[in-house]
């Protein structure tokens, strides 16, 4: 798992439960590295993607990263989460433990979407259907 974060006891916490879980973890601070990290040949198959002062912008970031490195979970952290997810990216407080980050990007690991909405493919209160209903 690869944290990209300036917090030090965000990714304090986060790398404590990785290593009890038996998870490979390894930290960089600014987007200009992710390239290398998502590159080398030991490259992580999760990203906990710290947004910093603008969910949005980190969120659209996070979002070409998904497009560039398709395989790579992402997990948002942010402040003041108020929802479950933004942009289809699972989204944490970064006031959260340790613990709840590394489920959550167990989860996103195994593809399962952060809500029942994505899993289900309801959006705007109606289902959106992948085949044409007659």
């Amino acid at each position: 798992m690869l944290l990209l974060t300036r917090d030090d006891r965000l990714a304090r916490d986060v790398a404590r439960v990785c290593v009890e879980r038996g998870h490979q973890v390894s930290r960089i601070e600014a987007v200009a590295d992710l390239h290398l990290a998502l590159t080398a040949p030991e490259r992580p198959d999760a990203l906990l993607f710290d947004t910093g002062e603008s969910l949005d912008y980190g969120a659209q970031t996070a979002g070409t990263v998904a497009l560039i490195h398709p395989e790579v979970a992402i997990v948002l952290a942010a402040d003041g989460v108020e929802s479950r997810s933004k942009n289809g990216f699972r989204l944490v407080d970064r006031r959260r433990a340790g613990e709840r980050f590394v489920d959550e990007l167990e989860l996103a690991c195994v593809g399962i979407p952060p809500s029942a909405e994505e899993w289900f493919g309801i959006q705007g209160g109606g289902v959106v259907h992948p085949l044409p209903v007659r």
